[in-house]
């Protein structure tokens, strides 16, 4: 009996460490676990001759999926020039506005698009227009940048540079530019006007000039186009676009035209905007079911809160805003989002939420 007191303690010396141990490895897992899943937006570090463009990339790694962003980049005016900017192919509802040595910017996805994990957020094309040996630097600043819940995103921002080097690299070979295109809305009657908006960039320059063929014997050759269709049918849209060092490249897109319907007999209302990205005001086109007694558009902003709500007349199609909120103040640019509630005899139905973005 006088033994067992020391063969206790002796085994609660023994199993200090263990605990210790177990207690360092459960830290150290813990910290490997959120250096894995740290989202990271980087800007690149870019070396260029005297005169030359060159594009630098703002990428992010590790996120939860990127839907929105908005921000701005700044540098120094006497050393680099801001060409233009590029957003990434799923950021198809996105603008930009230059400052005199920033760059705002603001961009969504559509809700076809898939989250951006990994990659570019977009990219613009700057001109080294100091003197050899300067350097500016790329400071990013990002508002927000929200994942597919719209909750803001934690991250570490590791900023870049633009630097002039002293010795003229020789001219690489021009790489012709990428055309791309998109249009709105989806699917256009004859009483719709369509918007055509560009999505083409150059990779070691800019794009110079769009040549648009409409299909039906129609063309333009600016860089949006709005076309509207005499009759309905199905059409190729070719859009031919070319470089600052005379490249060029082209793409086809199918469009199909239907003729406006006498009634409409879905089930949930059908609502689009236009224009999207709205500057002064923005119209709404809306489709009720048959049925409807009372329709309600309703608008809100990135933190949900309620900004707008309208009563829409029943024998009408359209209602233009002139981006104010309930007591007629004007709203700050950025994303917001809108629906159309439809009150049935017993029930409600509401259209998919979709995203304005207001860019003055």
């Amino acid at each position: 009996m006088g033994r067992r007191p020391q063969q206790i303690r002796g085994r609660r010396r023994l199993l200090w460490p263990v605990l210790f141990l177990t207690l360092i490895v459960a830290v150290g897992l813990g910290g490997l676990r959120a250096q894995q899943t740290q989202t990271t937006v980087t800007v690149d570090q870019v070396t260029a001759a005297p005169g030359q463009t060159k594009t630098v990339s703002v990428g992010v790694a590790n996120a939860p999926g990127v839907v929105s962003i908005q921000g701005s980049l700044s540098f120094d005016t006497t050393v680099v020039r801001l060409a233009n900017l590029v957003f990434a192919s799923g950021f198809v509802v996105s603008a930009f506005n230059v400052q005199s040595n920033s760059v705002r910017f603001v961009a969504t996805l559509t809700q076809d698009r898939p989250a951006i994990q990994n990659g570019e957020l977009f990219h613009i094309e700057a001109q080294a227009v100091g003197q050899p040996g300067q350097s500016s630097p790329l400071n990013l600043t990002l508002q927000f940048m929200s994942d597919i819940a719209f909750q803001e995103i934690p991250r570490t921002i590791v900023n870049g540079s633009f630097t002039i080097t002293a010795q003229v690299t020789p001219p690489a070979k021009n790489q012709p530019p990428v055309a791309d295109f998109s249009f709105e809305p989806k699917s256009p009657t004859t009483n719709d006007t369509v918007r055509f908006l560009d999505h083409s960039r150059d990779p070691d320059g800019r794009v110079v000039s769009w040549q648009w063929n409409f299909g039906d014997g129609q063309t333009a050759s600016v860089q949006t186009p709005s076309h509207r269709y005499a009759a309905p049918g199905s059409f190729t849209v070719k859009l031919t676009v070319s470089d600052n060092d005379g490249a060029s490249d082209s793409i086809s897109k199918s469009l199909t035209v239907k003729a406006p319907a006498s009634t409409f007999s879905g089930k949930i209302p059908q609502v689009s905007v236009f224009p999207n990205p709205a500057g002064r005001q923005a119209t709404f086109r809306y489709r009720l079911p048959q049925g409807t007694t009372k329709a309600m558009l309703f608008i809100f902003n990135l933190p949900g809160a309620r900004v707008f709500q309208h009563d829409l007349a029943l024998t009408a199609d359209q209602f233009r805003w002139d981006l104010r909120d309930i007591q007629g103040r004007e709203l700050p640019d950025g994303p917001y989002f809108y629906f159309v509630l439809a009150l049935k005899p017993g029930s409600a139905v509401r259209s998919t939420t979709q995203v304005l973005v207001i860019q003055r």
